[in-house]
C-alpha cells in the first residue's frame, strides 16, 4: 500500500507464470486513518503550533480511489509497457477496527504517525509526551462524536474500513489454482 503501483504490477507480471494469479489489496475507506489526520489538524489549530502540519509518514490511503478519483490499480495497469496482466476478479471487504479501550485506540492510531510527535515537540518547545497527550484527547473526542462507533460495553471502535481486493491473472496460460 506504500508503493509505485505501475512498478509493482510490472514486477508482479514479470514473476508470475502465464496463467498465474496474484492478489492486490487497496484501502478504499479507513476511518482509523482519517480520524488520526483530523486529530493532527485540530491539534495544530487548538495549540497554535508553528510550522506545517506534518503529513503522516505512513499513508494506507495512498492508493485509494477516494484519494485520487480513479482506481490506482487500473491507472497502474494502464502505465505498464506490456499489458500482460488483467483483472480477473474484484471484490470488497468491510471490517471493523476495534482495539478495545480508548487509550488503546489512540495508541493504535499513533502507529500511523512515527516521529510526528517528536517533530512537533522539537518545533514548538514542548515535550513529545505533552504533544501526544493533547493529540489523544482530541482523537478521543473525535471518536466519541461518532455514536455508531460506540459499543454496548462502552468502548469504541474506529469505524469500518473498506478494502478492494483485486485478483490478477497473467496472460498466456491457465491458472493452476
Amino acid at each position: 500500500m506504500f508503493v509505485d503501483v505501475t512498478k509493482s504490477l510490472t514486477e508482479l507480471a514479470r514473476v508470475l507464470k502465464p496463467g498465474g494469479l496474484a492478489f492486490f489489496t487497496v484501502w478504499w475507506e479507513m476511518p482509523f486513518y482519517s480520524v488520526a489526520v483530523e486529530a493532527l489538524e485540530q491539534l495544530f489549530a487548538q495549540q497554535g503550533f508553528k510550522g506545517e502540519i506534518p503529513k503522516p509518514p505512513v499513508n494506507p490511503m495512498s492508493l485509494s480511489p477516494t484519494e485520487h478519483g480513479v482506481s490506482s490499480v487500473e491507472a497502474g495497469l494502464e502505465g505498464m509497457k506490456e499489458q500482460t496482466l488483467k483483472i480477473k476478479h474484484f471484490d470488497t471487504i468491510t471490517y471493523e477496527f476495534y482495539f478495545g479501550a480508548m487509550e488503546d485506540n489512540c495508541a493504535a492510531s499513533t502507529v500511523l504517525l512515527p516521529g510526528v510527535f517528536a517533530k512537533i515537540a522539537e518545533d514548538n518547545a514542548t515535550t513529545e509526551a505533552q504533544v501526544k497527550a493533547s493529540y489523544c484527547a482530541i482523537f478521543e473526542e473525535l471518536i466519541k462524536a461518532k455514536p455508531d462507533w460506540k459499543k454496548n460495553d462502552g468502548t469504541y471502535s474506529l469505524g469500518h474500513a473498506v478494502a478492494g481486493i483485486y485478483t490478477f491473472e497473467k496472460a498466456g496460460g491457465k491458472s493452476e489454482l
